[in-house]
């Protein structure tokens, strides 16, 4: 799946940059099936692979959409980093995962600050546009 991808480029000259949220472990252990929405270039997934993690990804930039995703099984683990605040039904998002999750199943989500420099201190244009499209 990654094979092309990650050589992908959002803007021309653009270089992958490489973000690993570490603190996903503490929310999923060895041996566990997380599921990032949202995965990009897949960083977070291969940190986590490499800890033991069962992992999947989709994206919607490979044609793949969280509503339409049918896990094998439930999951421990559900996170998606600055996604939320992209998905017209952020709440209808929610709900799929909580759908999705074991019993004991946690989910994780990393948004912006809505006190992000960049919109109240610069109040930048661009930025909110792209934030909250």
């Amino acid at each position: 799946l990654y094979s092309g991808y990650s050589k992908k480029a959002d803007f021309p000259g653009q270089k992958q940059k490489v973000k690993i949220s570490k603190y996903l472990t503490k929310y999923v252990k060895a041996g566990e099936l997380a599921l990032e929405v949202g995965c990009g270039y897949g960083d977070n997934l291969a940190y986590l692979a490499n800890k033991g993690v069962r992992v999947v990804g989709i994206d919607k930039e490979t044609g793949n959409d969280y509503a339409d995703y049918k896990p094998e099984r439930k999951l421990d683990m559900i996170y998606a980093i600055h996604l939320l605040e992209h998905l017209s039904d952020p709440r209808g998002f929610i709900v799929w995962m909580l759908r999705n999750l074991t019993d004991t199943g946690r989910f994780v989500l990393e948004i912006p600050c809505l006190d992000d420099p960049l919109l109240k201190l610069y109040d930048s244009k661009a930025y909110k546009k792209f934030c909250w499209y």
